[in-house]
């Protein structure tokens, strides 16, 4: 073959693009089924056309919870504004979500090319059963993906605080949803009592769960300052809740740190994040009522925590009331027998006293004088030289003797005198034991009430000055004999 048989025909753009369309005209000239996930998409044009592209993605299997995957393959769509409104009606009636990016489809499509606008895909009519199973099945993946994972109950796990106080709320600042939280809230009694945050997120649209994975990282980096996490959606679309299936959402609640409440607004379906979440409302109101409820709870158990005390401590004051009655009773019968008894004893050492010092002197008496008798007879028998020594020593017992007896009166003595000083003593202790008995009488508070004062509570609070109290409050008057209550008409100040 020669050299100049090698060289390629010279064509025209136009005549190679025209032989191209001839060949897709001629070969691919029936419908095909194509399924693709929409990109690109713009809405209709000024003239009522809808132009987007049709891609397919490859996704990696080593690592499937990344989502997305690399571009495999794209192509130019459109659906022409004469079957656009059905082909859309259809679609958002059956699905409950319009035609966006990131939606895919099974389109019924016919192949053209034109030289001056290349390939493109013709859409005929669109299969929303496709997508709603292919929402299922994404869902299910995404499900199974977090149940590998032992994501399902983590956030579940977390202890809730009490008590619930402090708020961050994820959700756009416009949103019914939000409007209804906030004054659901500030309509309640624990209104005062409840702080809260917002951190803003876009709660629809593609980029929706981006947004909302980045506001619950905003919250992480103030974690400590914060006791609940909700996520509330409330009205929009039932298309909008497949921001609330996205993996990525998801794995981001069931990891975070606190526990997270979601209210998303739907009454008939449960999102990923529904499932994954602490706990789960319907709607916003249900939140925020959930919110008052476990404040409710927590006064409940606190007033029930005050009456166990008051209860307590008023058994405590009457057990104790009742043990210092007895001890005073106890004492002052122990103070009147030990009375008695020293008093009996007293008398007899007073009989013994009066009687024993004249009876002793008298017996000593005759004895002296009865052995001085015997003395004196037995003197007259001794010899002349020892009478003499004899009357010394006679005389020097009489002196000695005498001064016994003197001693033992003397003794005697004392000993009565200081039994009368230590009646004197007794008779001061039971004066002093009566005056603290009367002192501690005076100090029972039950006793200060029988004298007609009464003692003033306000909301479980003592009373102690009218500063504490303003026109209108409920009062509790305790009496010495039953309680009252009572609403303050007036204040006087002292």
């Amino acid at each position: 073959m020669q050299a100049s048989e090698l060289v390629a025909k010279r064509y025209t753009l136009t005549e190679l693009l025209g032989s191209l369309q001839r060949c897709i005209d001629h070969y691919y000239n029936r419908l095909y089924y194509v399924t693709g996930e929409v990109s690109g998409y713009r809405g209709r044009s000024q003239r009522g056309h809808c132009y987007f592209n049709l891609i397919d993605k490859v996704s990696d299997p080593l690592h499937p919870e990344a989502g997305g995957g690399e571009l495999s393959a794209q192509i130019s769509a459109v659906i022409w504004a004469s079957r656009y409104n059905q082909i859309a009606q259809h679609f958002q009636q059956v699905t409950g979500q319009p035609l966006t990016d990131g939606i895919k489809i099974l389109a019924l499509v016919e192949l053209k090319y034109d030289p001056r606008y290349g390939l493109q895909l013709d859409i005929q009519d669109i299969d929303p059963s496709y997508t709603l199973g292919e929402v299922a099945r994404q869902r299910r993946e995404t499900l199974q993906l977090l149940e590998r994972m032992g994501l399902m109950e983590r956030n579940k796990q977390h202890p809730m605080p009490r008590p619930l106080r402090r708020i961050a709320i994820i959700s756009s600042p416009t949103a019914a949803g939000y409007q209804d939280f906030t004054r659901h809230l500030e309509e309640s009694a624990v209104a005062p009592f409840i702080e809260k945050a917002l951190f803003r997120a876009t709660m629809q649209g593609k980029s929706a769960p981006q947004s909302i994975v980045a506001a619950l990282e905003r919250v992480r980096q103030h974690e400590t300052l914060f006791d609940l996490v909700v996520i509330i959606r409330g009205g929009g679309a039932t298309a909008d809740l497949g921001t609330f299936d996205d993996f990525g959402v998801a794995r981001a609640v069931a990891e975070f740190s606190l526990p997270v409440w979601s209210g998303i607004g739907h009454d008939r379906d449960e999102s990923v994040v529904d499932l994954v979440s602490h706990r789960a409302f319907k709607t916003p109101t249900a939140v925020a009522t959930a919110v008052i409820d476990a404040w409710c709870a927590e006064y409940t158990l606190l007033e029930e925590a005050h009456q166990r005390l008051e209860r307590s401590w008023l058994e405590a004051r009457q057990t104790a009331q009742t043990g210092l009655e007895r001890l005073a009773q106890l004492l002052r019968q122990t103070t009147l027998e030990q009375l008695h008894r020293e008093e009996r004893q007293m008398l007899l050492l007073r009989e013994q006293l009066s009687v024993s010092p004249r009876t002793l002197l008298h017996n000593q008496h005759t004895l002296l004088e009865s052995q001085r008798e015997r003395l004196a007879g037995a003197a007259r028998y001794l010899p002349k030289s020892y009478r003499h020594e004899w009357d010394t020593l006679l005389s020097l017992f009489r002196h000695r003797y005498a001064s016994y007896l003197t001693a033992q009166l003397n003794e005697w003595q004392a000993r009565q005198q200081s039994l009368q000083e230590k009646r004197k003593i007794t008779t001061t202790q039971r004066t002093q034991i009566e005056h603290l008995a009367q002192i501690i009488r005076a100090m029972d508070p039950q006793t200060v009430l029988q004298r007609g004062y009464a003692i003033v509570h306000h909301k479980g609070d003592l009373v102690k000055s009218p500063s504490q109290l303003r026109e209108g409050d409920d009062i509790e008057l305790r009496l010495a004999e039953g309680t009252l209550s009572a609403t303050l008409s007036q204040l006087k100040e002292p």
